[in-house]
This record gives C-alpha cells, sequence and structure tokens, in this order.
C-alpha cells in the first residue's frame, strides 16, 4: 500500500508539470478534495476546472521529497511530502531560465485503494514560503 501511494502522488505532480490534467484528476477519488492556491476543490470535475485556467506558456516542475506514508488500514493511508515548486511563466512567452523555487510546503494526503488503484481523498497543501 505504502509503494502505491508513493507512486500516486509521484504521478500526480508528474501530470501536473505535464500538462495531463485529465490523468492528474483521474488521480482522485471522485469526492476528493485537493487545495489549491488557499482554496479547497472539491471533486474531479472542480480540480480539473482550476487546473485548466492555468496559462498554457507556464512551465512547472514540482519536487517531491521526504515522503512518508504510514497505513492506516489494508487499503488506506496517511502521507506527508515536502514539495518545491520551480514556475516560470505566466501568460507570456517563456524564455531565460528559473533561479529560484516560486513556492514550497508540506503537503498531506488521504489515500486509499480502489479495485482500479489508489486514489487521493484529500491533498492539503500548507505554504513555506
Amino acid at each position: 500500500m505504502e509503494w502505491d501511494c508513493h507512486q500516486n502522488l509521484s504521478r500526480l505532480f508528474y501530470y501536473l508539470d505535464e500538462g495531463r490534467d485529465a490523468d492528474l484528476a483521474t488521480l482522485f477519488a471522485a469526492d476528493g478534495v485537493s487545495h489549491r492556491q488557499g482554496k479547497a476543490l472539491k471533486g474531479r470535475d472542480e480540480i480539473l476546472a482550476v487546473i485548466r485556467e492555468r496559462p498554457q506558456t507556464q512551465i512547472t516542475r514540482h519536487v517531491m521529497g521526504n515522503v512518508f506514508v504510514t497505513a492506516t488500514g489494508p487499503n488506506a493511508a496517511e502521507a506527508v511530502s515536502y514539495v518545491t515548486v520551480y514556475a516560470y511563466g505566466s501568460g507570456s512567452t517563456v524564455s531565460g531560465s528559473v533561479r529560484f523555487p516560486s513556492d514550497a510546503g508540506a503537503g498531506a494526503a488521504a489515500l486509499f485503494r480502489r479495485p482500479a488503484g489508489v486514489v487521493v481523498s484529500r491533498r492539503p497543501w500548507s505554504r513555506a514560503l
């Protein structure tokens, strides 16, 4: 269970960085909650709608570390991790390079196993910067 949860969180940030918005939404339970920029997004549809509002020229890279997953039952787990975000571009043409992180924080997640795989039921976020 722990490995599957770690993989789910890794996929979440990979899909976000690669612009695979629909794939990202499937990593959440149908009624899952994700926190983004101080707002609780409820359900796959709202998560997907807000993610799709990002500027198409924005490039992000989420670096996740110190992932710690604890099984809370045979099909459930809690996870914590630190995430550093590098972002460049906010609607203009992208050129140059990123020199500093644009955000950093700690994330917690509650995950559970469904027949189709592990999904996130909630993912709050606390900023460190």
